[in-house]
């Protein structure tokens, strides 16, 4: 699965994984931090000559073994190193450095945590989050885009606060369609395709034909 926090052995149970200073060292490389196969690069070692772990969230789990099962040994060792300063490291400049798409996904998959779910900053992760996550006000206050406002609105909730961000005609158009036809969003329509796609798929309104002097009566079939 390649989350945080990867380890591999070589059969003996002795760990190895990215520490803190690594993961600093290497910042902009190509090892993934937390890739068992980036681990196993790193170390020198075949991909497919390590036994793969991951600690997640106080959860020992066994991604993959390849050679000699060792998994108690490694449990043993990996909760032993969950409980020193070194792993508090790791885990601290791990949490410090996420992103935004990194903290949706760690809500999404591990845990809904606060301190990583307000490092959400991005309108798409933003609008991802309150789907498939939880419908949070601070998060959905950051949705932005107008794609991502007609989204939320047809996928999680019809909001006031959110559609008010819808902006573009093409998703003025796309909400009047699939949410509601609302008098506030279809004046946003403008431009010879959208007004023609809302009066052939929507309803043919005067008042948002009249929005494009390109869009003649003709080509409606008026």
């Amino acid at each position: 699965m390649c989350r945080f926090f990867s380890v591999v052995t070589k059969g003996d149970g002795r760990l190895l994984y990215f520490s803190a200073e690594q993961r600093k060292e290497l910042t902009g490389s190509d090892y993934n931090m937390d890739s068992h196969t980036s681990i196993a690069s790193y170390h020198k070692v075949s991909d497919d000559k390590v036994n793969k772990y991951e600690y997640i969230e106080g959860k020992f789990i066994v991604d993959q073994i390849n050679i000699k099962d060792d998994r108690g040994l490694a449990k043993k060792n990996i909760l032993k190193l969950a409980e020193s300063k070194e792993f508090k490291d790791i885990e601290k400049y791990y949490f410090s450095t996420m992103d935004s798409y990194y903290a949706y996904e760690y809500c999404r998959d591990v845990k809904d945590r606060k301190e990583v779910r307000d490092k959400i900053t991005g309108s798409d992760q933003a609008y991802k989050y309150c789907k498939y996550v939880k419908d949070r006000k601070e998060v959905r206050d950051k949705i932005t885009g107008s794609d991502d406002a007609y989204y939320y609105c047809r996928d999680v909730k019809d909001r006031k606060e959110v559609r008010d961000k819808i902006t573009g005609s093409n998703y003025a158009c796309y909400y009047c369609l699939d949410v509601k036809d609302r008098k506030e969003v279809r004046d946003k329509i403008t431009g010879s395709y959208y007004t023609y796609k809302y009066c052939r798929d929507v309803k043919d309104r005067k008042e948002v034909r009249v929005n494009n002097m390109l869009l003649s009566e003709l080509e409606i079939g008026v």
